[in-house]
């Protein structure tokens, strides 16, 4: 966890412990103790305290009382029987949505995302891919025009990120990665309702399934 850097602001704190729990840098169970992140961030307690609470929000951290905040789990069990369904579901609906307001205008915005993602794997940029793989879904999701849709959405977004992380050693598959966006938008340019909904369960279930079954 890199600590360099202008004086910590509760986004910046947030941020970094945020790709330090991704990454694995700081693994799950590991206690995140306000006075020692005030140290090395140099910082004063509010920002820190305030960074804990909105990972929280996020699923990355648990607070337990009298005891402090740690780096919350992330089963298999839970991965597959309710984060990945449940991702399918919001994400299914909001592109039926998405489709049904503007269907062109959705292609452009995530072709602008993938150029984006391919750049980023030729330059072997894992951290600027993932960050482009999470605006596409979102940008996905918010198409939809539906505020309690990517609330949810977002809810859940960041306990995947750090599964599939650990899972799929994502700095050997930029390029595929990026290739698996593309044909989504594919589909979502070409295909009928059926097909589509195919190629989502595809790109999302069946794909974190295929890295489970090999771990």
């Amino acid at each position: 966890m890199t600590h360099d850097g202008p004086r910590s602001t509760r986004g910046y704190v947030a941020g970094a412990l945020r790709e330090a729990i991704i990454t694995g840098e700081l693994p799950p169970g590991h206690q995140l103790r306000q006075d020692q992140l005030s140290a090395d961030f140099r910082s004063s307690a509010a920002p820190v305290r305030e960074a804990l609470r909105q990972l929280e929000s996020e699923g990355l951290v648990v607070h337990y009382a009298n005891r402090g905040s740690f780096v919350a789990e992330i089963t298999e069990d839970e991965l597959r029987n309710v984060l990945l369904p449940l991702r399918l579901h919001l994400e299914r609906y909001a592109l039926d949505r998405a489709v049904e307001r503007d269907r062109a205008r959705l292609c452009d915005e995530l072709d602008q995302v993938t150029a984006e993602m391919r750049a980023a794997a030729d330059r072997a940029d894992l951290r600027a891919v993932t960050e482009a793989d999470v605006r596409f879904h979102r940008t996905l999701v918010d198409a939809a025009g539906s505020a309690q849709t990517s609330q949810l959405w977002g809810s859940i977004q960041w306990r995947l990120r750090v599964q599939f992380h650990r899972l799929g050693e994502p700095a050997h598959r930029l390029h595929s990665i990026t290739d698996e966006h593309i044909t989504l938008v594919k589909a979502i340019r070409d295909d009928g309702r059926d097909h589509l909904h195919r190629a989502l369960h595809e790109h999302i279930v069946t794909a974190a399934e295929t890295l489970l079954d090999s771990a």
